[in-house]
């Protein structure tokens, strides 16, 4: 265990491992307000396709999805839908099983959109929390095609908006930890006539409800008895690890927060290292280890 030659590791987002060693004024109703804060997103979206666009072709900017975070909704009989929009269950589906998500288990998500007279299209989806906060990792698995507009969305590129009547994107996500609850994917879609300009083009939107699976716990995943050892805990930011596996493999070591979210991720053979997160925020993390099938999940309290 003292023996070996410390591993350096790459730190994401602050998280760090260390081993032993005019004035014109038009006035609007709140009504046709809050009608413009739905539309406008997907709007964007629309534009990002058009043939002449220079800057969204690749992709919408991130927070276009028409999610009630990204932006709030209008109602319904408003009437101030001024562009083709329509909302299409199942656009959005996925290989979780009907009994749930198992936290930490990385699961493939397709987004689909249908139009048979055009050939051109776009997306932007995110996996969110009724608050908006992002559950879960989005995994580009098709870089070629599809990119992430931030770690929260994940969207087309200039070369992932040809098809034929009907255009399909695949990803991977990452299910956010035990305990976390219902995860709902939210889409917007474009199918453009790509004409040089917004008329004509058509809008849609779709969502997906992921649920957890209830059978599940920590201590399920913490498999064969098998559990992480973390000192001290609660921690003011540096706290030692020792791992449960004694067959000196390799295996993935992951921190992540409490919404789901891999702050580090690293490849190590050691049952024995040391953890700096003091420069992360305080709060709930989790050091989940993935060992072949094996998953462990053990939580660290940052005071």
């Amino acid at each position: 265990m003292c023996g070996r030659t410390p591993m350096p590791i790459t730190p994401i987002k602050g998280a760090a491992f260390f081993y032993p060693g005019k004035k014109s004024i038009y006035l609007l109703s709140m009504k046709k307000l809050a009608c413009l804060a739905v539309l406008l997103p997907l709007i964007y979206l629309l534009a990002g396709l058009n043939s002449n666009s220079l800057t969204n072709t690749s992709g919408p900017p991130a927070g276009y999805t028409g999610s009630p975070f990204d932006a709030k909704t209008c109602g319904t009989g408003g009437g101030c839908h001024f562009i083709n929009f329509k909302v299409k269950p199942g656009w959005i589906t996925s290989n979780v099983p009907g009994t749930g998500y198992i936290p930490g288990f990385t699961y493939t998500i397709t987004a689909k959109v249908i139009n048979p007279i055009r050939n051109k299209f776009g997306f932007e989806c995110s996996p969110q929390s009724s608050a908006g906060t992002q559950l879960g990792t989005l995994i580009v698995t098709n870089a070629t095609e599809t990119k992430l507009a931030s770690s929260k969305y994940i969207t087309h590129t200039a070369a992932g908006c040809g098809g034929s009547g009907s255009r399909t994107w695949t990803f991977n996500w990452k299910a956010p930890i035990s305990g976390t609850g219902n995860v709902t994917f939210y889409g917007a879609f474009n199918a453009s006539n790509a004409n040089g300009s917004s008329s004509g083009d058509s809008i849609y939107t779709s969502n997906l409800l992921i649920t957890e699976d209830p059978n599940v716990s920590i201590a399920d995943l913490n498999a064969a008895g098998m559990r992480i050892s973390l000192f001290p805990n609660p921690s003011s930011g540096k706290f030692s690890i020792r791992t449960p596996f004694n067959d000196n493999g390799s295996f993935v070591v992951r921190i992540v927060d409490a919404a789901g979210r891999i702050v580090s991720e690293e490849n190590s053979t050691l049952s024995f290292m040391e953890a700096d997160l003091s420069s992360l925020p305080k709060g709930v993390y989790y050091v989940v280890m993935e060992h072949g099938t094996d998953i462990v999940m053990e939580k660290i309290v940052l005071f």
